[in-house]
């Protein structure tokens, strides 16, 4: 909630990743789903029709970064959702308050989360291991260390200036000039 409202529902999972049957990390993705503000909608659904976003899951280490990604498959929800747009718009018909409704909506999308993490349904996954990430930042922190080097002005009284005064000075010499 934020502000009273509630702002977001968030379907996730536990992954634990494990490798030669050593737990190497726990990971929870989970999609957010946004209401989105359409009164033709029922008070359930616009919060499935709205804006999703995804959090992923990230291990990041010295030689691979693991990212795992999520997307539910909420059709299963989509029948008991549609029943509950039903009760809803069958309770605004009896004046049902606006306090009264947020009540009742907060339970209800309790209810379909917790529907959800008994049963969880079906999701599609997406998992990336990008190895040797961590060495294209030393990389780029070796450029950034370098560049400055570079552009750092001289001493003023360096080698090169000291070898072309001589030098001059020789030359003057030799010409006659001195």
């Amino acid at each position: 909630q934020r502000a009273g409202e509630l702002e977001r529902i968030e379907l996730g999972s536990v992954i634990r990743v494990a490798k030669a049957g050593k737990l190497v990390t726990v990971l929870r993705p989970n999609r957010g789903y946004y209401p989105v503000n359409a009164p033709f909608l029922g008070v359930l659904t616009r919060y499935f029709e709205g804006e999703s976003t995804s959090e992923i899951g990230l291990k990041a280490g010295v030689g691979r970064d693991l990212w795992i990604a999520q997307r539910p498959d909420i059709s299963q929800l989509t029948p008991i959702i549609k029943k509950g747009d039903a009760v809803f718009a069958r309770a605004a018909k009896q004046g049902l308050s606006e306090p009264a409704e947020q009540v009742l909506l907060g339970q209800a999308l309790k209810g379909l989360v917790s529907r959800y993490a008994k049963d969880a349904p079906a999701a599609q996954f997406r998992i990336l291991v990008s190895p040797m990430v961590l060495w294209l930042w030393v990389g780029a922190v070796i450029l950034v260390l370098g560049g400055l080097i570079a552009a750092w002005p001289s001493g003023g009284g360096g080698v090169r200036d000291r070898v072309r005064a001589r030098t001059t000075a020789r030359v003057a010499r030799e010409l006659g000039h001195a």
